[in-house]
C-alpha cells in the first residue's frame, strides 16, 4: 500500500469532492480515498499509482497535482488575490450596470438606446472575465458527464445574458443583464470570503512553519586547522545533520530538535503545550525544534533530530493528517452533494414548465427558474463538517494537543470513563532514589562491581523507572555520567524486558557470568525469588509517606535476592486540577498501575482519584478497559508506555500523555505532548464544542436549501437576491466554524 497526498484544481461545491471521491474509489487497486473540499486536497491509499490517480481525477474533470505531501501553503492562498481581483472588476461593473438600469427609472434621459448598449458591453466584459471561470470549468465538466455549482452558475448567469441580447436584438424591454452581472459578482464575493475564512482555519499549519528557521547557525572546525579552532557558519536548515553543534541566540529559534551542550536560558514551548510560561533549560536538557530562546543567554545545541523527525515536523504532520482524514459525518454529506446538483436543474426546469403552464409571461418563469439556480447552495454542505474539523484541530495543535484521528476528536465527547496510568501520566515519569538495601553477604561478595552490573542491565531500558536507577548508580555510585571505568569492563550478552514486569539480562563480569533479574515483586515471583530478607521500606522523615508510598524495583542475581531500591516521584501539576474538572464534567475518573499499592494510593490520593487499581499488567489494563465498555461506558485511556499501549488501542479514545514511546503514539487518536493532564479536560471542551459547530452548520446548510428553493421557485426572490443570500450561506458557516479558534483552554463545555 502506497498514500498519495496532492493538491487539487477545480473543486468550487461540495458535489465536486463527492464527485472525485466516487470516480477514485471506484478505481481499481484504491483501499480508502479522501477529498477534502476545504482543504482542495486529496489522499488515497491502495496498490496504485499517481499517474492513474492523476488520470481519474482529469476525467472527472478537475485536475491532481501531487507534490509530495499536503502543504501547509494549500492552494487556497495561491487562489486568494486573483479571486480579489475577480470579485472587485464584477462588483465595480457591477455597480455601473445596475445604474444604468436605474437612471432612465428616475430620470428620463434619451437615447435608452445608448444605456442599453452599455450595459449590454459592460455586461460581455464580466462574462469574458471574472465570469469566465464557471463557464470554462461547467463546460470541461459537462464533457466528462458531470455538473457542479459552476454549472447552475454559468446557467444562471448565461441564460439571463442570452435572454436580454434575444430581448434587446428583437427590441423588447425586459432585460436582465444587471441580474446576470450581479449574481456572477454576488458569487465571485462569497467565495472570496470564503477564501479568507478558510485561511484562518489554516493558520495552525501556518503558524507552526512559520517558528521554524529557514537557517542555522552551526560551529565547525576550520578544515586542516591543526589546533582544531572554530568557526561559526550559517547554513540551510537542510543542511544541519544529526551531531551538528548549533548556536542558539537570544531571541531565536532553535533550529532542529537537540541536547544543551553548554549555557542555559529559558524557552518558550508554547507550540507544543500550549503554555506561555518559559522553561528553563540547562546542561542535558532537551530543546524541541521551533521553541524559542526568551532568556538573555546564547546556547549551544548539539543536534538530535532533524527534518521529517523533529517533533515540530511531527506535529505538523499529525495535525494535516486530521485535517485531511474524513470523519463519518462527512460521508453522508457527500453523498447527498453527489445529487443535489442534478436534482437543482431538475427543479429549476420543473419551476420554468410549472409557471408557464400557469400561464405567466416567459420573462417571469425564467425569473424564478434562474433564482431556482442561483441559490441552491451545496458549497455551505460541503463546508460544514471540514471546516469545523479544520478549525477544531487547529485550535487543538495551539493548546498542545495533538489529533491524529478526526473521530477521536468527535468521539472524546461522549466519554464517560477515565481510565489513567500513574508512571509517566499522572506523576512525571522522572524519578529519585532515596533508599537502596543490598544484601550483605551479597555486597561483601561482589564489592564495587554490584552497583556496576545492576547499572549495566538498566542503561539500554526505556522504561522510566531502569532509566531512574541507571542514572542514580551513574551518578551517586560512580560520581560520573557513563562509568567507563567500571561499567566499560562489563558485557550485556543478552537482555530482555517484560512488559509490567521488569528486565532479565545476562552479562558477564570480571570474568564472571551472572543472571540479573530487576523488576517488580511480580517478576520475583516468577523467578522464585525469597524476599523475607528484606527490612521495611523506611518512613519519609517528613510525613512519614512519601518513600513508603514510592515504588521498589527489586534486584535478583544468579536467582538470589541482591537488594532493592525505592523510587519516588513526584505528581505532575495540575494533575488534581484535571481530575476535579473530569469529574465535574460527570466523568469517572479510575488509575491504572503496575506498580504496588501502597504507591499507587499515595499518587491517587495526591491526584484526587477515589477509584484505582494497582499491580497490573498490560493485559489486565485492557481487560479493565473492556469491563467498563461492558458497563455502558465510553472509555477514555491515557497512559505514556509500552504498557499501557495494548489499553490505548482498545479504549475508545487513546491519549498519549508527555513525550511517551512511539508505540503508544502510534496506537493513540489524541497526543498531548506537554503531559498537562488538563488538556484531556480541554479536549473534552472543544470536542464538544466542534460537534456542536459541525451540527449548527448542517443544520443551517440543509434548513436553508429546504427553505430557500421553495421560496425562489414560488417566484419570491429575484436571481439577484438569490444570488446574495447563496453567497451568505457559504459565508456564514464558515465563519460559525472560525468560531472554535477563540476556544480557550480552562473553560466549560
Amino acid at each position: 500500500m502506497t498514500q498519495f497526498d496532492f493538491n487539487i484544481e477545480g473543486m468550487t461545491c461540495g458535489s465536486c469532492a463527492a464527485r472525485i471521491n466516487h470516480a477514485i474509489e471506484a478505481t481499481a487497486g484504491v483501499e480508502t480515498v479522501s477529498i477534502n473540499f476545504a482543504m482542495r486536497t486529496g489522499r488515497v491509499i491502495g496498490n496504485i499509482t499517481a499517474e492513474k490517480i492523476a488520470q481519474v481525477v482529469a476525467d472527472a474533470g478537475y485536475m491532481a497535482i501531487f507534490g509530495g505531501g499536503i502543504p501547509a501553503s494549500s492552494p487556497i492562498q495561491s487562489q486568494q488575490e486573483p479571486a480579489k481581483r475577480d470579485m472587485k472588476i464584477a462588483v465595480g461593473i457591477g455597480f455601473l450596470v445596475v445604474l444604468l438600469e436605474m437612471i432612465p427609472m428616475v430620470v428620463s434621459i434619451p437615447p435608452y438606446e445608448f444605456m442599453t448598449w452599455m450595459q449590454a458591453i459592460l455586461s460581455t466584459v464580466v462574462i469574458a472575465g471574472p465570469a469566465r471561470g464557471f463557464f470554462t470549468r461547467s463546460t470541461r465538466l459537462l464533457r466528462h458527464g458531470s455538473v457542479n455549482m459552476d454549472t447552475l452558475v454559468a446557467m444562471g448567469v448565461g441564460a439571463a445574458w442570452i435572454f436580454s441580447l434575444w430581448q434587446m436584438a428583437r427590441g423588447g424591454h425586459h432585460l436582465y443583464f444587471e441580474s446576470a452581472v450581479m449574481i456572477a459578482a454576488f458569487v465571485l464575493v462569497g467565495r472570496w470570503l470564503e477564501e479568507r475564512a478558510r485561511n484562518s482555519a489554516l493558520d495552525a499549519i501556518a503558524g507552526l512553519a512559520a517558528m521554524q528557521p529557514a537557517t542555522a547557525i552551526v560551529r565547525r572546525h576550520v578544515a586542516g586547522d591543526p589546533e582544531m579552532k572554530t568557526i561559526d557558519v550559517e547554513v540551510a536548515l537542510a543542511e544541519v545533520a544529526v551531531g551538528d553543534l548549533m548556536v542558539v541566540q537570544s531571541g531565536q529559534s532553535c533550529p532542529t530538535d537537540g541536547i544543551v551542550e553548554a549555557g542555559s536560558t529559558e524557552f518558550d514551548e508554547s507550540l507544543v503545550s500550549g503554555e506561555s510560561v518559559p522553561v528553563l533549560k540547562v546542561v542535558g536538557s532537551a530543546v524541541i525544534g521551533g521553541t524559542i530562546n526568551c532568556g538573555s543567554q546564547l546556547i549551544l545545541v548539539r543536534a538530535a533530530k532533524v527534518g521529517k523527525d523533529t517533533m515540530l515536523a511531527r506535529i505538523m504532520g499529525l495535525v494535516q493528517d486530521a485535517q485531511a482524514a474524513k470523519p463519518e459525518i462527512q460521508k453522508m454529506v457527500d453523498a447527498i452533494s453527489a445529487r443535489f446538483v442534478p436534482g437543482v436543474i431538475v427543479v429549476a426546469a420543473g419551476t420554468l414548465i410549472l409557471h408557464l403552464y400557469r400561464g405567466q409571461e416567459f420573462t417571469d418563469a425564467l425569473q424564478s427558474c434562474l433564482a431556482v439556480l442561483v441559490i441552491a447552495c451545496p458549497c455551505a454542505l460541503g463546508l460544514a463538517t471540514p471546516t469545523a474539523i479544520l478549525a477544531g484541530t487547529g485550535r487543538a495543535a495551539r493548546m498542545g494537543i495533538l489529533i491524529r484521528d478526526p473521530d477521536a476528536l468527535q468521539m472524546i465527547r461522549k466519554a464517560t470513563a477515565l481510565v489513567i496510568d500513574k508512571t509517566g501520566t499522572v506523576t512525571t515519569g522522572t524519578f529519585e532514589v532515596p533508599d537502596v538495601w543490598w544484601v550483605p553477604q551479597v555486597a561483601s561478595e561482589l564489592g564495587t562491581i554490584l552497583p556496576a552490573v545492576i547499572y549495566a542491565t538498566q542503561k539500554s531500558s526505556r522504561h522510566p523507572l531502569a532509566q531512574a536507577v541507571a542514572k542514580h548508580f551513574a551518578r551517586d555510585m560512580f560520581k560520573e555520567k557513563e562509568s567507563p571505568s567500571i561499567a566499560g569492563g562489563i558485557h550485556v550478552g543478552e537482555s530482555r524486558e517484560i512488559p509490567g514486569r521488569g528486565v532479565i539480562a545476562r552479562l558477564v563480569a570480571d570474568g564472571k557470568v551472572f543472571v540479573i533479574a530487576s523488576g517488580n515483586e511480580s517478576l520475583m515471583r516468577e523467578q522464585k525469588i525469597d524476599l523475607s530478607a528484606a527490612p521495611k521500606i523506611p518512613l519519609n522523615a517528613q510525613d512519614g509517606t512519601e518513600v513508603a508510598g514510592g515504588t521498589i524495583i527489586w534486584f535478583a542475581i544468579n536467582g538470589k535476592l541482591a537488594g532493592r531500591a525505592v523510587l519516588t516521584s513526584t505528581i505532575r501539576q495540575r494533575a488534581a486540577q484535571a481530575v476535579h474538572r473530569l469529574m465535574v464534567e460527570g466523568m469517572e475518573v479510575v488509575m491504572a498501575s503496575g506498580d504496588r499499592e501502597a504507591a499507587v494510593a499515595v499518587v491517587a490520593r495526591a491526584a484526587g482519584i477515589t477509584s484505582y487499581h494497582a499491580a497490573l499488567m498490560p493485559d489486565q489494563k485492557v481487560e479493565l478497559v473492556k469491563s467498563l465498555q461492558a458497563s455502558g461506558k465510553i472509555v477514555i485511556m491515557a497512559g505514556d508506555g509500552i504498557n499501557d499501549a495494548p489499553a490505548l488501542a482498545q479504549a475508545d479514545v487513546g491519549i498519549a500523555v508527555g513525550r511517551g514511546t512511539d508505540i503508544a503514539i502510534g496506537t493513540a487518536g489524541l497526543i498531548i505532548p506537554s503531559g498537562d493532564l488538563t488538556r484531556i479536560a480541554d479536549a473534552v471542551m472543544l470536542s464538544r464544542a466542534t460537534a456542536r459547530i459541525i451540527h449548527q452548520n448542517l443544520f443551517w446548510a440543509f434548513f436553508y436549501n429546504t427553505v430557500a428553493i421553495p421560496v425562489a421557485g414560488l417566484g419570491f426572490l429575484s436571481p439577484m437576491l438569490a444570488a446574495a443570500a447563496m453567497a451568505l450561506s457559504s459565508v456564514s458557516v464558515v465563519m460559525n466554524s472560525l468560531r472554535l479558534t477563540r476556544v480557550r483552554p480552562g473553560g466549560r463545555s
